[in-house]
């Protein structure tokens, strides 16, 4: 699909979905960044992915810096009580690639549960051995 008819559809939902009870309420109860969460109204969640989508199709022009600020109007939808907001919005050309990095822990684990696995067969035959050289 294009962006001249991406720019359609989201148009269309633009005007067909009303802003009347679009509430979105996002709150942090922890200090964590996945101490988070997000309730809406049904035409909250579809106006704050309206809005979001709006973003995806605005023009933009990258001159020196390789994102741009994008307009996104949200502070109709936020509640009053709302404990996370956001106050830019960037267009960017690409994002870096995120690495997962594996800390010397996880690889520790890792062989641990490994060799546990291996040693409890082993471990299980030399008993069964034993028991069978017992009784007979």
């Amino acid at each position: 699909m294009e962006l001249d008819d991406i720019r359609k559809v989201v148009e269309e939902l633009d005007n067909r979905v009303s802003k009347e009870n679009a509430r979105v309420g996002l709150y942090q109860y922890g200090g964590n960044d996945d101490e988070s969460y997000m309730v809406a109204t049904r035409n909250g969640y579809l106006r704050f992915g309206i809005e979001l989508l709006k973003a995806g199709i605005t023009p933009a022009t990258f001159y020196e810096s390789p994102t741009a600020d994008v307009d996104v109007d949200l502070h109709y939808l936020l509640d009053d009580q709302s404990t996370v907001y956001f106050d830019t919005f960037e267009l960017a050309e690409e994002l870096p690639v995120k690495e997962v990095e594996e800390s010397w822990g996880d690889t520790v684990f890792i062989y641990t549960i490994i060799a546990v696995l291996i040693v409890i067969p082993i471990l299980a035959i030399v008993g069964l051995i034993a028991v069978v050289r017992m009784l007979l």
